[in-house]
């Protein structure tokens, strides 16, 4: 995913924090630098699937469309800020 690196985000919530037993998560930042440059994968999930996830992720994170480096658009999780 272009213009957008990976930081380190500190999870607070107790029930993600129980979950995960992870205290940071990985939380994509879009920068606008075109060299800036997310290598991932993409999956194919159910409504279902999406909808357990949205109500996971914590408030820092907002769910988006982004158009990939291939072209195809894909749900991703950002950082809200």
């Amino acid at each position: 995913m272009p213009s957008y690196r990976v930081e380190q985000l500190e999870i607070t919530d107790p029930d993600v924090l129980n979950s995960s037993q992870q205290q940071y998560h990985p939380i994509a930042v879009q920068t606008n630098n075109p060299s800036d440059f997310i290598a991932g994968m993409v999956f194919e999930i159910t409504d279902e699937e999406l909808t357990c996830t949205d109500t996971y992720e914590v408030n820092d994170y907002v769910r988006i469309e982004a158009t990939l480096t291939s072209g195809n658009k894909a749900w991703v999780y950002v950082s809200k800020n």
